[in-house]
């Protein structure tokens, strides 16, 4: 996925008719915001932001204000979030504060990996982010134009290795699997996909490692004042425990490939699973495949918060 600094992008022009349900729709960009009414009863009307962009109602004592992705406020080829326009295939992660790391308080504490302490506060200012991983479709695109190389891994029917010793599941890699355009790109290089990004958006880039964080968890907007640190979630979805009813993950069966994908054997097509979607809209944050970050792994970054 993608990242284009929010900075950039124009405000919207009068919404006139938004539909939030239109073909092609597949989730909002949408910001919960603490209401004190409690319930839906008493929050609907105070729920209007007033902003263009924005559908608002009340769910479960929270306002909830989605935007259009269709971007009909915004012009062909646009994306509306927050009563700002961005690029067409993105979602908006607004600014907001949030806490890093592991949340103790949720998930018991063998659960947090070593290099996720300790939890800390950041604020992280507002981008857009692709709102699918990039497919086997969009990479192809980009070739074409000659602006990305051949993916350094690509498929093989036989999982004996085809790209050196060790490495046995390339039926996993779906450039030039059949039947996988829209299954998402893998088998790249961090330096394939920069430049994927750069061809992809004007002025685009990988999200850093906060950066996504943020957009899989959400900031502080999302929780009642004063309990972001102790409720930040686990997940995309919230704090159930992953499984394939989530996303797209290996089941850990067999010593083989066969478990990959929920048992697919492979990846699923992008979206796959609805309800691996983010507070922001995002899909396929928690499973399908790994992503990379801008920022360069550092095992012990967390300890100077200490």
């Amino acid at each position: 996925m993608c990242v284009v600094v929010a900075l950039s992008i124009l405000g919207c022009e009068d919404a006139g008719s938004v539909n939030a349900g239109a073909a092609g729709d597949t989730g909002p960009d949408t910001t919960l915001v603490p209401h004190d009414g409690g319930s839906a009863a008493t929050c609907g009307p105070e729920c209007d932001d007033g902003l263009p962009c924005t559908i608002d109602e009340c769910v479960d004592g929270l306002c909830r204000h989605e935007a259009a992705l269709d971007g009909s406020s915004c012009g062909e080829g646009r994306a509306c979030g927050d009563s700002v326009c961005g690029p067409a295939g993105t979602n908006l992660v607004p600014a907001d504060d949030l806490w890093l790391g592991c949340n103790a308080a949720i998930e018991a504490k063998t659960n947090c990996q070593y290099d996720e302490f300790p939890q800390h506060h950041a604020f992280i200012s507002a981008f857009w982010l692709d709102t699918f991983e990039a497919t086997v479709a969009d990479y192809k695109q980009c070739l074409e134009a000659g602006a990305c190389s051949e993916p350094f891994r690509a498929y093989a029917p036989s999982w004996k290795g085809t790209h050196g010793k060790g490495d046995k599941l390339t039926s996993l890699y779906n450039w030039g699997a059949p039947g996988r355009g829209k299954h998402p790109i893998n088998g790249i290089m961090w330096t394939q996909a920069k430049e994927f990004c750069q061809w992809r958006h004007p002025g685009g880039r990988l999200a850093t490692e906060a950066e996504w964080e943020k957009a899989a968890r959400g900031g502080c907007a999302l929780y009642p004042k004063g309990e972001c640190q102790q409720r930040m979630r686990s997940y995309p979805w919230g704090n159930d425990t992953p499984d394939c009813d989530h996303a797209v993950l290996s089941t850990g069966e067999g010593e083989d490939e066969s478990g990959f994908g929920c048992d697919a054997g492979h990846s699923l097509p992008v979206g796959s699973v609805a309800a691996d979607v983010g507070p922001y809209g995002h899909r396929g944050l928690a499973g399908n495949v790994s992503e990379w970050v801008g920022t360069r792994y550092v095992e012990d970054f967390y300890a100077q918060f200490t």
